[in-house]
């Protein structure tokens, strides 16, 4: 490769000719070859190191840092790179998680009929627990679901979540068993809204089972302002049960 000008190696890597001579200057990228009337000339080797210099600064090495980093012999600048962009992908996927709480409390709020500390404190709480269990996609899945739906509609899963709990309440306070056709057939109903609440992904129904089983039903419900004790979540849970399976 014939040796370049400072000026095409400028106008080759959009850098300026004031860089590169302050480069020199510090040591930092000194050419190969100078003309007898004292021109740089940067052969293939300087541009393989000049390309490394720009690389290191976007990573944000500073020109001090790069040029100790460079007069180590031994320096692992795959490795460095490879470092780097395992940091950024922890950077990024952190960045999302916080993305996604963020976008998901807001979303929250817009749908709450009436705002208070107490309601903002436990959303929040209910938003930092679902991320312990559901992935990055499921919690942008569950955001993006809710924020397409309306007041009126975020309402009525309200009211039927609400409806049926009460319903079950009445079953279990009357002692019915969890194989009674009336209570199995509430276990179909909460089948259903479980269903619409996951979309019907596998996937998303196991991450609330962890959730549920880890955390305590109650507890998770307890979030969302429902207050039952574990041992009617528990009815409701096996009754759910009795329902799933005699549908299959």
């Amino acid at each position: 490769m014939k040796p370049l000008k400072i000026g095409e190696l400028a106008k080759k890597t959009g850098l300026t000719v004031r860089a590169l001579h302050h480069y020199d200057e510090i040591g930092l990228l000194t050419p190969s070859y100078r003309t007898e009337a004292g021109h740089r000339l940067y052969n293939e080797k300087d541009i393989q190191k000049l390309q490394e210099i720009m690389l290191l600064q976007l990573i944000g090495f500073s020109l001090a840092e790069i040029k100790i980093c460079l007069e180590k012999k031994d320096f692992p600048f795959q490795d460095v790179v490879k470092a780097h962009l395992q940091h950024l992908h922890i950077t990024i996927q952190s960045q999302k998680v916080l993305y996604n709480r963020v976008a998901a409390i807001i979303d929250a709020f817009d749908h709450q009929q009436v705002l208070s500390t107490d309601n903002a404190i436990e959303t929040i709480k209910a938003i930092v627990m679902y991320e312990k269990y559901y992935t990055p996609e499921q919690i942008e899945t569950l955001r993006k679901r809710q924020s397409e739906m309306s007041k009126e509609e975020f309402a009525k899963g309200q009211v039927a979540w609400e409806t049926l709990f009460k319903e079950f309440d009445t079953a279990f306070q009357a002692g019915k068993m969890v194989t009674h056709p009336e209570v199995i057939k509430l276990g179909q109903r909460a089948n259903a809204l479980i269903q619409e609440f996951t979309g019907g992904d596998p996937a998303m129904e196991k991450s609330l089972q962890n959730m549920y089983a880890t955390e305590g039903g109650h507890n998770v419900l307890a979030h969302h302002g429902v207050k039952i004790s574990a041992e009617f979540f528990q009815f409701v849970a096996q009754a759910m049960g009795e329902a799933k399976n005699l549908s299959k």
